[in-house]
Parts: C-alpha cells; sequence; structure tokens
C-alpha cells in the first residue's frame, strides 16, 4: 500500500528532477520481502515494509538507485561471462559507488546507507591502501573504478572490501524462473498427475483416454475463444505456434 500511495509523489518529483527514464520505470516496482531493494534488470522490488520506514528522499534515491542499474544494464549477463570483470561482488560495489555519486550530485541529497567515494576511500585508507581520498575528473565509470581497486588491493584486499561493506548484490536473477526439478520431483508430479487423471475420469465415468480428447477439444476451443490457450503457459513438447494436437497458430 505505501508503493502505491507513493507512487505518483515519486512520479511527480522524477519529472520535477528531469529525470524522464527514471520516470518510466517507476510504473515497475513489485513488492518483496527478502531484501530492501533489488532488480533483476526489468523490474524493481522493494520491501513495503523497509520502505515504509524511510523519509521521502530516501524512497526516491533508492529507487532511482535501482532504476539506475536497469538503465546502465548492469544485470547483463554477458558482463560476468569476459575476463575483464572477473569478481561480480567487487564489480557491483564499484556500481553502486557510481551510481550513488551521480544521483548525489543531481539530486544533491545523500543518504545515510549506501557506498559512496568517500567512505569507500575511508575502507583503502583504513587498511593502507591509500593516504588521501579517491578523486576523479569528468564521469566516474565503474570500469575505471573496478580496474584501479582490483590492481590496488589484490585478493586479500578485495575479499576485506567485500565483507566490509556487504556480499549481497542488489542484482538479482530473473524472479519469475521457475525452479529447476530434479528427477525425484519430476516422478512424483508424474505419479500425482497419474493419480488425478484417473479419479477424474472415474467421476466423469469416462476413460483415461476420452479425458485426453476431452482436454485437446477444451484447449483448441480456448485458443479459438481468446486466442491463447494452457499449451501457451509451459514449454511442453508442442511449444507456442502450436496446440497439442498440431494445429498452427497466429
Amino acid at each position: 500500500m505505501v508503493l502505491l500511495n507513493n507512487r505518483y509523489k515519486l512520479l511527480d518529483y522524477a519529472e520535477k528532477k528531469g529525470m524522464p527514464s527514471i520516470y518510466d520505470l517507476l510504473n515497475k516496482i513489485e513488492p518483496c520481502h527478502d531484501a530492501i531493494a533489488q532488480t533483476d534488470g526489468k523490474t524493481i522490488y522493494i520491501n513495503p515494509e523497509e520502505f515504509e520506514k524511510m523519509n521521502f528522499q530516501d524512497q526516491f534515491f533508492i529507487i532511482a538507485h535501482e532504476s539506475l542499474h536497469i538503465i546502465y544494464k548492469h544485470t547483463d549477463k554477458t558482463i560476468y561471462t569476459t575476463d575483464k570483470f572477473k569478481d561480480r561482488q567487487l564489480l557491483n560495489i564499484c556500481q553502486d559507488v557510481c551510481i550513488n555519486e551521480y544521483l548525489l550530485k543531481r539530486l544533491k541529497y545523500r543518504p545515510n546507507d549506501g557506498v559512496f567515494l568517500d567512505t569507500l576511500s575511508q575502507f583503502l585508507r583504513m587498511y593502507g591502501y591509500i593516504k588521501g581520498d579517491l578523486e576523479y575528473h569528468g564521469q566516474l565509470t565503474t570500469t575505471a573504478l573496478y580496474n584501479y581497486i582490483n590492481g590496488m588491493c589484490g585478493q586479500d584486499g578485495i575479499d576485506k572490501l567485500i565483507q566490509h561493506f556487504g556480499s549481497n548484490s542488489d542484482l538479482v536473477e530473473d524472479r519469475c524462473q521457475q525452479p529447476s526439478l530434479n528427477s525425484d520431483s519430476v516422478k512424483e508430479l508424474s505419479i500425482i498427475v497419474k493419480i488425478t487423471k484417473e479419479t477424474l475420469a472415474k467421476e466423469l465415468d469416462m476413460q483415461p483416454e476420452q479425458l485426453d480428447e476431452l482436454a485437446e477439444e477444451l484447449n483448441d476451443s480456448m485458443y479459438d475463444e481468446i486466442g491463447f490457450s494452457f499449451d501457451d503457459f509451459s514449454d511442453g513438447p508442442a511449444g507456442k505456434g502450436t496446440t497439442t494436437n498440431g494445429k498452427s497458430r497466429k
């Protein structure tokens, strides 16, 4: 309810700040309960209970942060399959720093939480990697920051950095993906389906084969009426584009 109530206020604020890309993504917010905020590259997931505790500036900052992960395509799997970025957790920290620094300049607001260039500098000073502060001229890029830290700290320093700033990434795989089934699970499901079909056939005083024919007729009828059928919700042998009896679709 909090997300819904604040959506229009957030949209208005994004428009006033001249951030049209974020404005569009504010319509793609869904609730979650296993993190404060995450994105899978398509949708922004926000914990309503934690969101309610924040002031409005923090609420906008965290949604803008996740929006920029989407805009910059930080969840693109091809990024992590190259030798350029071998440490995904370090890369996510560098991405967070760059996004937060951009928002700090754009919004003139800084939340209490989050990793920024000065907090990163404080960590590096604490372990003797630098003496002053990290500075940049022009645009701060993820690649430059990643290469700098990776070359200076080594694996031991990177492990400490990840432990210090938290290893939980706000970039996740597609939350809509179905869990994979092992062979035992498939066998159990097959038994359940068989028992259910036999029970239903008995209730309708039909043979299981007659029930299959009826299911095909209902499936085709459903497609003729509304343009899709039960087949469109599965990745079975028939696949999208044909019905179970081989009829072609538009």
